[in-house]
């Protein structure tokens, strides 16, 4: 045996290990694009969780997980500390934020490729769907499987999907229609239909509980009966959404003395200063709790930083951690934020003396100067921006000229000029001026553009348009981008961008081709050496060719960002963008979001060309898993087989 294959089996055994000690004997190793059903590996206690029975897993079924919740992009992975965890990126999820989950085949994939065991399994998000969650906590025994008589008759009151929860001791249910108040809990009863997750096992009860069944009357009447006439505590409310008062508190506090532990604490920090998140927690409520003494300012602004965690509204007895560590801050802070009266004067006073001002004259005369200079910088500015990068721009220097940029900031948040973004002191600017998509004055006519391969005769292309290629190493994706860049050279503007060839290197690649090209290629061709920040080289009106969209520290999570800005900067022009792609795998690196705005997707891997992903077929034209195959000699010279429509992945973008 090779030491390759070695490798791949000593994996592949880690693998089926992790499984065993976590689900138990029995697995089954296909994914959801090799069978119709999701089965997933049946699982048992890992001896990393025995001693902690919230983390005790019963078996799990994900071919029971119903379609209709399939359909949703709702769904993340979850951790041993039942942390919401991105599918995409591997970074902490967030229940209000739709860019952090991802789809169902992708949370599963996640789950299923997670070696080291982080992954526990998957979830699912309700904000924005119409659904409901109920979970009745703490009312089955896992060793028996009996269910207690008051959670039976909730289960057969409501008759809608209903599973197992991941400790084996309690039910989720989850019903189409929404609650007629805010999220609420009481004992082992909770009950939310936004801003909330909730693990997924498939392992559902026998009978008629399989299926999500529209139960909005049942469910106005359930939550009408439990909790009509009881008033929300601070803690159920959740405050949901941050207020503009949040967001002056949060700049006031960035900006005080201990500004920058505010901040680190906000973003998550907590270990530049101590031992624990629990201690860092309560830092930040005592932070928060010297410019506020509202508990639920403190709990909606807690639940915007990095800090929130599950943990927050776990049950203390009648209360929650969170709350129990808010009131503590408030109990523990004796000195509180006094805001100074306003100067009610407007104007700049005018010195009798001359050569004389007073104190209060320089301030007014000092901010009046950074206000304009602030207005001036803002006009001109474009995206995003942070306070620091104004105050390095204004050479903002003094306490009272960063005060006067931060009012004025503050008016343009009043008057929705500016967003403040998740990232602690990041702002940005809210286009006002909006171009309108005007129809064309004549039928549009596709793009002449020419691929090897002929793709052209399957998909058309339009202005703006962008194309991925994914490619595994040495797979052939600069030999495809060269080609394209040779047949297109007399039809439009070739911009060609590359992240790792040089002069010489380009100039032996296009030795291969058989015709003499090189001369004419380096004359007609532009080639942009770029290793980052990709659009700013774009050519708004050209054949743009990206080899290879790079992304530093493999943070590939920023991939999609990264082709959004390069779509944003097109015109007349398109992009064609290669991104690296796992040997194997079924998108490139950065998952689903790498293609998202692609209208075309190629995927080239193992001498196989296959179309994942097309928006625009011509006219009765139009395949499912369209693949060809090659063979290239000389480093960029292909050979084509005809085309076929094999098995892939492709037939869940198209």
């Amino acid at each position: 045996m090779n030491t390759t294959t070695e490798v791949t089996s000593k994996i592949y055994e880690d693998s089926i290990k992790r499984y065993d000690a976590i689900f138990g004997d029995e697995h089954d190793n296909q994914s959801p694009s090799q069978s119709s059903e999701v089965n997933s590996p049946t699982r048992k206690d890992s001896p990393e969780t025995q001693n902690d029975p919230s983390l005790t897993t019963e078996k799990a079924n994900f071919s029971r997980v119903p379609e209709f919740l399939r359909q949703f992009k709702n769904w993340v992975n979850w951790n041993a500390e039942k942390i919401p965890i991105n599918p995409n990126s591997g970074e902490p999820a967030s229940t209000t934020d739709k860019g952090t989950w991802s789809s169902f085949e992708q949370a599963y994939k996640t789950y299923g490729l997670s070696a080291n065991g982080t992954i526990m399994g998957i979830g699912f998000v309700f904000t924005e769907t119409g659904l409901s969650g109920i979970d009745l906590d703490k009312c089955r025994n896992p060793e028996t499987g009996q269910v207690e008589q008051w959670a039976v008759d909730i289960v057969d009151r409501l008759k809608s999907y209903t599973e197992i929860s991941p400790s084996g001791s309690g039910l989720h249910i989850i019903a189409q229609g929404k609650l007629p108040g805010p999220g609420r809990k009481s004992g082992h009863l909770e009950l939310y239909d936004t801003g909330r997750y909730f693990t997924i096992t498939g392992n559902t009860l026998p009978g008629e509980y399989g299926e999500i069944n529209n139960r909005q009357k049942e469910v106005n009447e359930f939550y009408q009966e439990h909790f009509k006439g009881k008033p929300a505590s601070p803690r159920e409310v959740k405050g949901m959404s941050p207020t503009r008062e949040d967001d002056l508190l949060i700049t006031q506090a960035s900006m005080a003395a201990n500004g920058e532990k505010f901040s680190d604490l906000m973003n998550g920090n907590w270990q530049k200063y101590y031992s624990s998140q629990s201690e860092g927690d309560l830092s930040l409520c005592n932070e928060l709790a010297f410019w506020t003494q509202d508990p639920k300012q403190i709990d909606r602004i807690l639940r915007t930083s990095k800090l929130m965690r599950p943990k927050w509204d776990e049950k203390r007895g009648d209360s929650t951690y969170g709350w129990d560590t808010i009131l503590k801050a408030l109990s523990d802070t004796t000195e509180h934020y006094e805001p100074k009266p306003e100067s009610k004067a407007e104007t700049i006073p005018i010195n009798t003396e001359p050569n004389m001002e007073t104190e209060q004259g320089q301030g007014e005369v000092q901010k009046k100067s950074i206000t304009n200079d602030f207005r001036i910088w803002f006009e001109n500015c474009e995206g995003s921006f942070s306070l620091s990068q104004i105050y390095a721009d204004l050479y903002a220097t003094t306490r009272q000229e960063r005060n006067a940029i931060q009012q004025d900031l503050h008016r343009l948040l009043e008057k929705g000029k500016v967003e403040r973004l998740r990232k602690q002191g990041e702002y940005r600017k809210i286009k006002c001026n909006v171009e309108k998509i005007l129809m064309p004055s004549v039928k549009p006519i596709p793009l002449p553009i020419l691929f090897p391969c002929n793709i052209e005769n399957y998909l058309k292309t339009y202005r703006g348009n962008v194309i991925v290629i994914g490619g595994s190493p040495n797979s052939g994706k600069t030999a495809y981008c060269l080609n394209v860049a040779k047949l297109n050279m007399d039809r439009f503007k070739v911009n060609y961008i590359s992240s790792e060839m040089r002069g010489e290197e380009i100039y032996e690649r296009l030795e291969g081709f058989q015709e003499n090209c090189i001369q004419e290629m380096f004359e007609k061709i532009d080639w942009i050496p770029c290793t980052s920040d990709f659009q700013d080289v774009i050519n708004p009106d050209a054949l743009n060719i990206i080899d290879y969209l790079e992304i530093p520290d493999g943070e590939f999570f920023k991939v999609q960002d990264q082709i959004r800005k390069m779509f944003d900067k097109l015109k007349d022009g398109i992009a064609i963008i290669c991104i690296q792609q796992n040997k194997g795998a079924e998108l490139p690196k950065g998952g689903t979001g790498s293609i998202e705005k692609a209208r075309i997707a190629l995927s080239i891997d193992n001498h196989l060309l296959t179309v994942v992903k097309g928006k625009l077929w011509k006219r009765g034209t139009v395949h499912h898993n369209l693949t060809r195959r090659f063979k290239l000699w000389a480093g960029v010279n292909f050979t084509w087989e005809a085309w076929g429509e094999g098995a892939g992945a492709s037939s869940l973008y198209n």
